[in-house]
């Protein structure tokens, strides 16, 4: 990893795991879009943004790419009393649809997105079948 991006991550309090290839960074929910604005700036590019249920948090992935060959993980958590994170519409203008997709399958609303609609759904359902607390009610086949 570049010095330059690691002195980025720092200064937002990143937490580093494996440093290898695909190093990943987990840094507070109140960094994360401060954090992607600087990198951006630094040249690196949006590639995705996921999200996997932990049961207590919903852990937020944005998967970013530093030219010629890095990919890098930011890592954020949002506590099940509180799905909420700061959009990175903004800062990457595809992370729009992610946002949309991870609201839409786990519920997490992205303060500042300007289309917080379920992109998958109907706009009338009120599950998010990606948490682990979704129980089918029957099984569909």
């Amino acid at each position: 990893m570049r010095p330059e991006l690691t002195e980025i991550l720092a200064r937002h309090g990143a937490t580093f795991h494996g440093l290898g290839f695909d190093p990943r960074a987990d840094v507070a929910r109140a960094d994360w879009r401060a954090c992607a604005a600087e990198l951006r700036a630094a040249g690196v590019r949006f590639f995705d943004i996921t999200a996997i249920d932990r049961g207590e948090a919903v852990e937020l992935i944005l998967v970013l790419v530093d030219p010629p060959a890095m990919q890098l993980e930011i890592r954020t958590s949002c506590p099940n009393e509180d799905l909420r994170a700061g959009s990175l519409s903004g800062v990457f203008p595809p992370a729009e649809w992610g946002e949309r997709e991870v609201f839409d399958l786990f519920g997490v609303v992205f303060d500042g997105n300007p289309d917080m609609t379920r992109i998958l759904q109907p706009e009338s359902s009120t599950i998010f079948p990606l948490r682990r607390s979704f129980i089918l009610e029957e099984r569909p086949w």
